[in-house]
């Protein structure tokens, strides 16, 4: 868990509440500490369950973030 990533992603302006919990999410799942590298790579079933949206949900809202 990155909390960098996570207050980085709790910044951003997301229209969406739904793309924004997405967001952060993703954050939850960077494994480094600092912006420069916050890379993850977590599956959308993974994100899914954490998000409780249904994977269609979250690959609408993956493209909205794109």
């Amino acid at each position: 868990m990155s909390f960098d990533a996570i207050a980085w992603a709790l910044d951003q302006p997301v229209g969406r509440s739904a793309a924004k919990f997405l967001l952060v999410a993703l954050a939850d799942c960077v494994n480094s500490e600092g912006l420069e590298d916050m890379v993850c790579y977590p599956s959308a079933a993974h994100l899914a369950r954490r998000t409780a949206q249904d994977e269609k949900t979250v690959q609408a809202n993956l493209a909205r973030l794109r």
